[in-house]
C-alpha cells in the first residue's frame, strides 16, 4: 500500500531492536487511521533489525527505511528523521513499543475538534511480554481526557509528568524545535519545549505501551548517566530564558539541582562499578556541572548554593567525607523540593 499524501509521519528510530520490532512495526501496520507514512532510522544497527525493516519496506511503500552511523542516542535517530517527514503532524514512536490500532485515529480526530498542536494519547507502561507492570498509567490530565490545556499549563504538568511526553505534533512545529543529541535524556527537554511552542495540549483515547526494556540505554549503568544534571539545567535555564511564571522556574531549578545532587551520591554508592578511567569521565561531568551552579543561588534562608555546593564538592574526595554526611544534605535539598513542588502541584 502506499499514501502519496500522508496527514501523519510516524517516526522511528531503530537500533538493535530485533527481538520487538516486528511487533511495533506490525501495531503501526494495523492502525484504523490509513493516511500515515512511517520513517524508520536504522541507527547503526548490528543485529537484523534492517533486514526487518527492508522486509516490511518492500511489502508496505508507506514504510521508509533509511540507514545512518550510530549517533549514540534515539534523539539522533529522531532528528534525522525529520529529513524526510511529509505529513502535517508528526508522531515519535519507539522501535520496542507498540500501539493500539486506535491511537492515529483518535489523535488525529481530537486534533481536529480542538485544534489543538498536540495531542496525546494514553500512556501504559509494561513488559517485555506486553503485560502491565506495577506503574499506573498516565490517561489524559489526571484521568480527564476531555480538558484542553494551555501551553504553559502543559509546561507545568509535564514538570512531574502528571501528562506524558509521547504526542501526535503538528509537524511545522517539531521541525522548529527539532531534537539535540549530545546529553542523555534530551528527549525530556524537547518534550517540554514542543509544550512551549504549541497552542494548547488535548488528550485522546489510545493507548501507547511503553515497554521496560533491560537492554534500553536509559537503564544501563554508564558514564552517559551523568549527563543528566546538564539535561535538566539545560530545561531550567530554557524556562528562565522564556520568562516563565517564576513558581515553574524555580520547580524546574530544584529539579534541576537535585538531580545534580542525587548524581554526586549514585556516584559514591556505585563507585566500585566503574573502572578508573570512567571514574575520571563522571569526576570530570560533576566538576563541569559544579562550574555551571556556581553563579545560581538558592533565595531561601539566606543560603546560596554557592556555599552548599562546595560541600557538595569535597564529596569528590571520597577520603574526606562520609556517606551519612552526603545522605543528610541530599534529604535536606529533597525536602526543600518537596516544599517548592506543594506550591505548584
Amino acid at each position: 500500500m502506499s499514501i502519496s499524501s500522508p496527514i501523519i509521519s510516524v517516526i522511528m528510530p531503530v537500533f538493535n531492536a530485533e527481538k520487538y520490532l516486528s511487533e511495533a512495526l506490525d501495531s503501526v501496520i494495523r492502525q484504523s487511521f490509513k493516511k500515515w507514512e512511517l520513517i524508520c532510522i536504522n541507527d547503526g544497527s548490528t543485529d537484523n533489525s534492517l533486514d526487518i525493516l527492508t522486509s516490511y519496506a518492500n511489502k508496505d511503500k508507506r514504510i521508509q527505511v533509511y540507514s545512518q552511523e550510530n549517533s549514540g542516542s534515539s534523539a539522533g535517530g529522531r532528528k534525522t528523521a525529520l529529513n524526510y517527514i511529509n505529513g502535517e503532524y508528526t508522531f515519535s514512536f519507539d522501535s520496542d513499543d507498540y500501539i493500539t490500532p486506535n491511537l492515529l485515529e483518535n489523535a488525529h480526530k481530537r486534533a481536529q475538534e480542538t485544534n489543538a498542536d498536540i495531542v496525546i494519547p494514553d500512556l501504559h507502561f509494561v513488559d517485555s511480554l506486553l503485560n502491565t507492570d506495577t506503574r499506573d498509567p498516565i490517561i489524559g490530565y489526571n484521568g480527564n481526557r476531555n480538558i484542553v490545556l494551555s501551553n504553559m499549563n502543559a509546561v507545568k504538568a509535564s514538570l512531574n509528568w502528571t501528562i506524558s511526553g509521547l504526542m501526535l505534533i503538528k509537524s511545522n512545529i517539531i521541525k522548529q524545535v527539532g531534537y539535540t543529541t549530545n546529553l542523555m535524556n534530551e528527549d525530556e527537554v524537547t518534550a517540554r519545549k514542543l509544550f512551549y511552542f504549541a497552542n494548547k495540549v488535548a488528550f485522546c483515547d489510545g493507548k501507547y505501551l511503553y515497554r521496560h526494556n533491560d537492554d534500553s540505554l536509559s537503564r544501563k549503568l554508564s558514564v552517559k548517566f551523568f549527563d543528566t544534571p546538564f539535561t535538566s539545567y539545560n530545561l531550567y535555564k530554557f524556562l528562565q530564558s522564556k520568562k516563565c511564571d517564576k513558581k515553574i522556574v524555580d520547580c524546574q531549578q530544584g529539579i534541576a539541582y537535585l538531580d545534580f545532587i542525587s548524581k554526586i551520591l549514585f556516584f559514591k554508592i556505585k563507585i566500585n562499578c566503574f573502572s578508573d578511567n570512567e571514574k575520571q569521565l563522571i569526576s570530570e561531568r560533576l566538576k563541569n556541572i559544579y562550574l555551571i551552579w556556581q553563579e545560581e543561588k538558592i533565595k531561601s534562608s539566606g543560603i546560596t548554593k554557592r556555599r552548599i555546593l562546595i560541600s557538595f564538592l569535597k564529596t569528590l574526595n571520597f577520603n574526606r567525607f562520609e556517606i551519612l554526611q552526603q545522605k543528610a544534605i541530599f534529604i535536606w535539598k529533597l525536602n526543600k523540593l518537596i516544599r517548592i513542588k506543594k506550591q505548584i502541584f
